[in-house]
């Protein structure tokens, strides 16, 4: 296998502004047998921040070093993306990409839906999807599918999540309950046999330290679960202790207005008590208190938000359930 990197260009159709939407692929093909692995990034296009995560693991995977091939789209979403909207801005049934897979109609999504499965999601056998906060809200958290169709994708879709490095994972229902099974990891391990990684580290819009260190935290993660996958040489990331958990529960507003958070992304991974005020919201007119947004139950916060405008189901606040029985945290867990 000659070592190489190479950037491919496919055209996915013409918008009504006369311009080409492509879908740019990096490929960066090891000296080395291996398997293939896929990094998406930016299916909604207002999840940017994962680009500069992708601009700086190709910096830093050396092709002479990969066995395997990598295959990574930086824009998954490039007509969202052009608007920094989560969803695509034109007026058909299929406005999340991300829920459209593998692309059945000719609507913009189902399009570029069908350019990411013919191009990559066939040409991989591991898939890492990048799912950072939008503007203005951070998500900590790592995604384990459990509910895979066969016993050994399971098995190494945990392998991958141990070595993200991330303490927080969560048992996700990936093909029976969200994203669902026409999500790009949902299609991709039920059809195809991915083995996928679900990953929400980070967020937009906060200090410029905090924004390094979650781009940092996902170039060093994807490099250690292609170390566990024996496509980079060295040892993956281990921690003592993981907080594996089930059930998230969004603590969001319900009304428009200005939110004003009660705790920041240094609470990220702690826990918090049942009946804590996560923040509220309050009028950008008059200044009076809307809501008041408090944890249900005892868990460990997943997301957090800085203060912005937020309209009714806005990002907001998270936590792990750890009222669940089978949630805590402890040593690494296998199938």
């Amino acid at each position: 296998m000659a070592a190489a990197r190479r950037l491919h260009r496919y055209p996915v159709t013409v918008d009504l502004h006369g311009g080409e939407i492509a879908l740019y692929v990096h490929e960066v093909v090891g000296a080395r047998d291996g398997p293939a692995m896929g990094v998406l990034s930016t299916l909604h296009g207002s999840e940017w921040l994962s680009v500069e995560i992708l601009r700086r693991l190709l910096q830093r995977v050396d092709p002479q070093a990969l066995a395997g091939r990598v295959l990574a789209v930086p824009v998954g979403n490039p007509a969202a993306f052009a608007y920094l909207t989560r969803s695509t801005p034109d007026e058909s049934d299929s406005p999340d990409l991300n829920r459209v897979f593998p692309g059945q109609h000719t609507w913009i999504s189902d399009l570029l839906a069908q350019a990411i499965t013919r191009h990559v999601l066939t040409q991989v056998q591991y898939l890492i999807d990048l799912h950072l906060g939008l503007w203005g809200a951070s998500f900590y958290c790592v995604a384990w599918p459990k509910d895979l169709p066969e016993r050994e994708q399971v098995h190494r879709a945990g392998v991958m999540a141990h070595a993200y490095g991330c303490p927080l994972i969560q048992h996700l229902s990936l093909l029976t309950r969200f994203p669902g099974p026409r999500s790009a990891a949902g299609y991709a391990a039920q059809h195809l046999g991915v083995v996928p990684l679900l990953v929400e580290i980070g967020g937009a819009g906060f200090a410029p330290a905090l924004e390094e260190r979650w781009i940092e935290e996902n170039v060093a993660g994807i490099i250690s679960v292609l170390r566990a996958l024996g496509m980079l040489d060295g040892e993956p990331r281990r921690l003592d202790r993981y907080l594996h958990y089930t059930r998230h529960v969004r603590v969001n507003p319900s009304v428009a207005g200005y939110l004003l958070p009660a705790v920041g992304p240094d609470v990220l991974g702690r826990d918090v008590a049942a009946g804590q005020e996560a923040g509220r919201v309050v009028s950008p007119y008059t200044f009076e208190n809307l809501e008041v947004l408090r944890v249900p139950v005892r868990g460990a916060w997943v997301m957090v938000s800085r203060p912005y405008p937020v309209r009714p189901g806005y990002w907001a606040f998270g936590v792990a359930d750890l009222e669940d029985p089978d949630a805590g945290w402890g040593p690494a867990r296998t199938v």
